[in-house]
């Protein structure tokens, strides 16, 4: 019996001195990607998010292909494409009501500030007018990306033309905001014109029986399209 005991003590320091098997399996060995699996191709114009795709791909053996930003466009302007016609007014209302445009606008209108007048202070925009032609020539915008610039500015109240060739940079908020109700006014003005104009096209129609219903369903239709 006493045998006995001390065998199985024998075996129990035997076993606690034998070194314990490692439970964690070894990592498996990381798949070696083909040519294709290597490569993605896109389109992006986000550069922030592009950043930080760009390390994920780097740290996963990836290669990152940049294609036209034409893709975006032209997968944007499906979007909003009615009967294969692109809805114009739904497009920009949506482009303006991202907050994140608004940004790029306003460190666009920055930079050509800062570029235009050698880095004044952004105070000193008031009364300040440029040439279209100075802006191409101290950029690498052409002409036509010039003008496109121009119009993304002046649609969020960033840029007010003056003429053809000449506009101002726009940052106080309160000059911002009378610049653009001032543009309502001149369209309210402009939409009453074309208003007297159909229903004056109205009352010489002999092909209309209820002149009165026509113009009523007339309104409805307009004002349905006026968004507040």
């Amino acid at each position: 019996m006493a045998k006995k005991v001390e065998t199985e003590k024998a075996v129990a320091k035997t076993a606690a001195a034998e070194p314990k098997k490692k439970t964690t399996a070894k990592k498996a060995a990381k798949k070696e990607l083909t040519a294709e699996e290597s490569i993605v191709i896109l389109a992006c114009m986000n550069s922030s998010f592009l950043e930080k795709l760009n390390k994920l791909a780097e740290k996963e053996g990836i290669k990152l292909v940049l294609t036209s930003e034409q893709v975006i466009h032209d997968y944007v302007d499906k979007q909003f494409a009615t009967d294969g016609e692109i809805d114009e007014s739904a497009r920009m209302t949506a482009f303006l009501k991202d907050e994140r445009n608004r940004k790029v606008a306003f460190a666009h209108a920055k930079e050509i500030f800062t570029i235009l007048t050698r880095s004044k202070d952004l105070t000193k925009a008031v009364g300040m007018v440029f040439e279209k032609k100075a802006l191409v020539k101290a950029t690498t915008l052409s002409w036509a990306k010039a003008e496109e610039m121009l119009n993304t500015l002046e649609a969020f109240g960033f840029a007010k033309r003056i003429s053809k060739t000449q506009f101002t940079l726009v940052f106080d908020l309160k000059v911002i905001r009378d610049n653009i109700r001032h543009d309502v006014t001149l369209s309210v003005e402009s939409l009453n014109f074309d208003i007297e104009r159909y229903k004056g096209a109205v009352e010489e129609s002999s092909d209309i029986e209820n002149k009165d219903e026509h113009l009523n369903e007339f309104k409805k239709e307009v004002t349905k399209n006026i968004v507040f």
